[in-house]
């Protein structure tokens, strides 16, 4: 429904997300009256923020992922789950002051337990929080895909490996923000140690040719954890693709980051 049609008063839309007795239905509208008013209208996201909108959410969001995780099946708690993600992202998207109530409130624990049982909206989701505007979202998103790529059962569904996960990610190795760069790279790490299935797809989008590129980094963090990436690359892989990688890193290059300075960089190379 338009902004404009909307009949609650904000402070009565937000008591209805808040209150326990509001049943599934009730708490949808509100929240799809909420994502109406706020989408595009940089003054009601400030004006719902400051009225402390943002924690009513991630509350919804965080009651329909542990139903998920549960094993409940409602059809209730699967559309909580969109339209409460789907007004977090909202408010979150340019606005600095959105950016952070929303980390505030708490996202983390809940957003961690959906994508570790990822579906296609899950997915989608965390694409899109991988391109967002913030590079505190951007570097939030790759956090939590670290995470839950630590778990040999995600890695070997091949979650995080299918392109809607993966340009994004080879695209964040360019960021401007060394924060990002070093939170993508992380993520890197985990998921290329089974990424047998789609290496190509990280090769063709110059992942390789990137990573080695970072391993000459003026940022020794960037450095070490650009090697460590390289490392993991070359986990179990044929000896073609090993080939590859080592044709793009070159002996020179390979020699000057055994030398290098920090022994955190050194210690990763040795094991390349």
């Amino acid at each position: 429904m338009p902004a404009s049609a909307s009949t609650h008063r904000p402070e009565d839309l937000i008591a209805g997300l808040s209150s326990a007795s509001t049943d599934g239905e009730a708490k949808l509208k509100a929240l799809r009256e909420l994502k109406n008013q706020i989408i595009g209208n940089r003054t009601k996201k400030l004006s719902y923020i400051k009225l402390g909108a943002v924690p009513s959410v991630v509350s919804i969001l965080s009651s329909a992922a542990s139903s998920a995780a549960s094993g409940v099946r409602d059809g209730d708690s699967n559309s909580l789950l969109v339209q409460s993600a789907a007004v977090i992202g909202s408010f979150a998207c340019g606005v600095d002051a959105g950016v952070k109530a929303v980390l505030d409130a708490g996202v983390f624990p809940p957003l961690l337990s959906l994508i570790s049982r990822p579906n296609d909206k899950v997915l989608n989701l965390l694409s899109n929080a991988l391109t967002h505007d913030s590079a505190d979202i951007r570097a939030a998103a790759c956090i939590c895909l670290k995470s839950v790529s630590r778990s040999v059962k995600n890695l070997s569904a091949g979650y995080f490996m299918n392109e809607i996960i993966v340009i994004p990610l080879v695209q964040l190795l360019h960021d401007t923000s060394t924060a990002v760069q070093v939170a993508a790279l992380g993520a890197i790490s985990n998921i290329v140690v089974d990424f047998m299935t789609h290496k190509s797809t990280f090769i063709h989008y110059g992942g390789v040719k990137q990573l080695v590129q970072l391993s000459k980094s003026m940022d020794s963090t960037v450095r070490a954890n650009a090697v460590w990436a390289l490392r993991n690359l070359t986990f179990l892989k044929d000896s073609k693709c090993k080939e590859g990688i080592f044709l793009e890193l070159t002996a020179s290059t390979l020699t000057s980051i055994i030398c290098d300075p920090e022994p955190s960089v050194q210690e990763q190379a040795l094991a390349l």
